[in-house]
């Protein structure tokens, strides 16, 4: 197996192949033929997801590329860098002796990871030259210093983190991971701080940390953690801050932190429903009739996603009764598909043999294939109810 293969999945941005490849066996420090390792590649392109993946495989951010230089000097410079500007001159530099035919045209797109996908096009009389990148390159940093034994300071760490105003943006979460990384007292000290901050950003990033601070060793201050958490629960209103603190209790996964999350279930916030429909699943007390009412009025709440998450979650608890089978039978009809089969595996898992007709309707309505977490759910209803036709009509 090449290590070619490697910084060619890298260059595609195909990501299944990537993984493939390294499940396989690839040794992703090796240098390949143009001598560009798979990880400064990745680090060039900004892709935040594929260095992880490499990461995971033991990729060694000190191996130098063939210029010299490792993927964190690579990733560091264009963290500071115009994307845009670098692709409209990486472009322009390979079109040199060619004749443009038509203007350089940019392209952007928001990817689930918080980053952007910036595509340049360059149409010359020899073709089109096209390129990309992520805007991943300061979260890549983040992620490459404590393996290089690079230790910021917290007070500087928080403030980059501050510098961005969207939660869920990759850099900002990438310095939050390295806080959890640490897990020491000083970062400990330093989130309870912010949790008391008069400002809001501050008083997010601060339960962000505390999530799910020292993680890989433990959870050392997960007791003082959760009652700081379930406090700002009760107190905070802004749904942007409040949903965090929800998720940070989802992290620490204790069911004292019941009363809190279950209080907010019917909050006017799409936000916050949305929060709660992710969690409660994980606090809710076995046989609690009031978390379980909750849960099931989520399954019918006016939002899509909010009813899918919820469906997803009371199929998932572990009590089985009347009221939660005849709840799951009711979305075998939600004007959405996704939800019809969470419920519909959810009876499956109940020995209810009603959960067929979701894998009928899966059968009947047009889909998207490529949708492979729906299909699977409908493979394990198919087989938890053991419909021999079914699953050969679903294998054809």
């Amino acid at each position: 197996m090449t290590v070619d293969g490697l910084t060619a999945a890298v260059r595609s941005w195909d990501e299944q192949a990537l993984s493939r490849l390294l499940s396989r066996g690839a040794d992703a420090n090796h240098v390949d033929s143009n001598g560009r390792t798979p990880l400064s590649v990745a680090a060039e392109q900004g892709a935040v997801d594929m260095v992880e993946a490499l990461l995971t495989y033991d990729a060694d951010p000190r191996v130098l590329d063939s210029d010299g230089k490792t993927p964190y000097e690579i990733t560091s410079r264009l963290a500071s860098t115009d994307i845009e500007a670098e692709l409209e001159r990486r472009a322009k530099s390979r079109a040199q002796g060619r004749q443009e035919t038509e203007p350089l045209v940019i392209k952007r797109e928001q990817l689930q990871d918080g980053t952007e996908l910036v595509r340049a096009e360059l149409h010359t009389d020899d073709g089109p030259i096209e390129l990309a990148m992520e805007t991943g390159h300061a979260a890549i940093a983040r992620m490459l210093e404590p393996r290089l034994g690079i230790h910021l300071p917290f007070a500087d760490l928080t403030q980059r983190a501050l510098a961005y105003a969207d939660p869920d943006d990759a850099e900002r979460w990438a310095i939050i991971g390295v806080l959890h990384i640490r897990g020491d007292t000083e970062t400990f000290q330093g989130a309870v701080e912010l949790c008391a901050s008069t400002q809001s950003a501050e008083r997010l990033l601060g339960a962000d940390i505390l999530a799910q601070l020292g993680v890989a060793n433990g959870r050392p201050f997960h007791e003082q953690s959760l009652p700081i958490l379930r406090r700002m629960a009760t107190q905070e209103s802004d749904p942007t801050l409040l949903s965090g603190v929800i998720f940070a209790l989802n992290h620490h996964g204790n069911k004292r932190a019941f009363p809190e999350v279950v209080r907010l279930a019917d909050h006017d916030s799409e936000v916050i429903r949305y929060a709660v429909a992710r969690v409660l699943p994980t606090v809710l007390p076995k046989g609690n009739a009031e978390g379980l009412s909750a849960l099931i009025r989520l399954t019918q709440d006016t939002d899509d996603e909010n009813r899918d998450w919820a469906t997803a979650g009371l199929a998932g608890l572990e009590d089985d009764n009347a009221v939660i089978r005849e709840a799951l039978y009711a979305r075998l009809d939600d004007p959405c598909l996704i939800i019809a089969v969470e419920a519909a595996r959810g009876l499956a898992l109940r020995g209810d043999r009603r959960g067929l007709d979701g894998v009928r309707r899966y059968l009947a309505e047009p889909r998207d294939d490529e949708d492979w977490y729906m299909r699977d759910l409908v493979l394990e209803t198919a087989k938890e109810l053991g419909d021999a036709r079914l699953l050969q009509h679903l294998n054809a």
